[in-house]
């Protein structure tokens, strides 16, 4: 018992000296760390590419997971949320508005991508549908008028170079001196010229006024068209950036997340054992403070003098020995009887009281076996005169619900439900008496019904009586139609 107790002495002292705090190391060495990483956006302010370790201060190394402090752990995972948090503003909400003012000829921008803020948040609602359809049509306005301008000017442009050529071309001449002097050539150079230049005018007047605004109708469809297609382009490859960007945060997100998840489960796993130590060590408690009553209070027992065994054998009871005295005076019989007290005691007539007592109890056991044994004969031969005089009484009668109960309850019951059963069946008939009754006076009262009556009785005991019935009765109704056609 000794050695139990001090193995369980030693494993209970080793296991507290797991959950003692470790002593903190004041020259800084670190024989246990907390190691996280954040490390996979591309954003050279958030990600240095190494590991962030987190060392705890301490000179033992720690039993525990629990031991460890973890708050510069939690302070680098709220700096790491706040570095997500800005790279994600700065990649879906300034890198957007990068993107759609890039300066490509093949996107065109309607809506007001500068604060996508609004398409973010709210979508794209009917406000902003509406805006840019309003957008649209002022386009489709201008596109008219600035299309004919751009085409006038485009004109007046090539009409400007074209004199400017024939400038140069007479300037080289007259340098040359291969400029022709003779007045009469000139003017019908200069008549040729205008008349060229006046069917010119003509065709683009009739340009202007037909083929011209066709053409421009065109080009504004096409244009819209154009400008379409270029804010859908725009639109999927906003969404396109999205995208790339979206899988970059939800793949950081998903280690954040992976990482407070390892460290609770941990957390949880290590509480978990803690409880089950506990209840062990509670139970171990229990168990040894019970242990310990009992074994006081089997000393406190074996402290007494009476159980002590004496050096010679003793002949009569000690006077001090109150268990045994007492036992004596409830086994003998004799010493109240006689109204005296005896002065010895002895162990022999203790004995002989214990084996009358069992004497007695033996014959008590078996008369109350031979009075048990003679009721059942008993019960049995009273149930087998019931039975038979259930057969003399009902002689192999039966009803519907089974054999006639006996027992004066089921009897009673029955009795009742009969007396029930009969006054409904009383009240049955008289009502079918009275319902007969009124028929008949009806009956007597309505001739008609009479007579239909006796129809229905031809009908099934007589039914060449009924056809003659039958055949009286067209004869009167169609001499009755003649007299009142007459």
């Amino acid at each position: 018992l000794n050695d139990s107790i001090d193995k369980i002495c030693k494993s209970v002292g080793s296991l507290s000296a797991l959950y003692k705090e470790p002593a903190p190391n004041k020259s800084g060495d670190a024989s246990t760390s907390f190691n996280i990483t954040l490390s996979g956006l591309p954003l050279k302010s958030f990600v240095s590419g190494k590991p962030n370790s987190l060392p705890c201060q301490t000179a033992s190394p720690a039993m525990f997971f629990s031991q460890i402090p973890v708050l510069q752990y939690y302070s680098a995972e709220e700096s790491y949320t706040s570095q997500l948090t800005a790279f994600t503003k700065k990649q879906f909400f300034q890198g957007i508005a990068e993107m759609a003012s890039c300066g490509e000829d093949s996107r065109f921008e309607i809506l007001e991508v500068s604060d996508p803020d609004s398409l973010l948040v709210r979508g794209e609602s009917n406000e902003v549908n509406i805006q840019d359809c309003k957008e649209l049509a002022r386009l489709q306005k201008l596109f008219v008028k600035s299309e004919s301008d751009r085409i006038k000017a485009t004109c007046e442009m090539q009409r400007l170079k074209g004199q400017l050529e024939s400038a140069k071309g007479v300037l080289s001449a007259l340098d040359s001196g291969t400029f022709c002097t003779e007045g009469l050539k000139n003017k019908e150079q200069l008549d040729k010229l205008r008349a060229s230049q006046k069917s010119v005018q003509q065709e683009f007047s009739a340009l202007g006024e037909g083929d011209f605004p066709t053409l421009i109708q065109e080009c504004r469809e096409a244009k819209v068209i154009r400008v379409l297609t270029g804010d859908y382009n725009l639109k999927l490859a906003r969404q396109d950036y999205f995208t790339a960007n979206q899988d970059k945060v939800i793949t950081q997100l998903i280690v954040q997340r992976s990482r407070n998840e390892f460290v609770t489960m941990a957390l949880e796993l290590e509480l978990r054992q803690h409880r089950e130590i506990h209840h062990l060590l509670t139970s171990l408690f229990s168990q040894l403070q019970n242990h310990l009553t009992q074994f006081e209070a089997r000393l406190h027992v074996m402290a007494d003098t009476s159980l002590t065994p004496a050096r010679h054998k003793r002949e009569t009871i000690d006077s001090r020995d109150k268990s045994t005295a007492r036992l004596y005076h409830m086994l003998d019989d004799s010493v109240e009887a006689a109204g005296g007290r005896q002065l010895f005691l002895t162990y022999n007539s203790l004995v002989e009281n214990a084996g009358q007592l069992q004497q007695r109890h033996s014959q008590l056991h078996r008369s109350l076996e031979f009075t048990s044994s003679a009721s059942m004969d008993h019960i049995h031969m009273l149930e087998a005169s019931v039975r038979e005089c259930e057969s003399l009484l009902y002689a192999e009668s039966s009803t519907s619900s089974g054999p006639p109960p006996l027992t004066p309850r089921p009897i009673q019951q029955a009795m009742i439900s009969l007396r029930e059963m009969l006054a409904r069946l009383e009240q049955n008939i008289l009502d079918l008496v009275k319902d007969i009754d009124h028929k008949k006076k009806v009956l007597k009262a309505d001739p008609l019904l009479t007579r239909e009556r006796k129809l229905f009785t031809y009908f099934f005991n007589n039914p060449a009586k009924l056809h003659q019935t039958f055949e009286e009765i067209s004869s009167r109704l169609q001499a009755t139609a003649r007299m009142e056609k007459s």
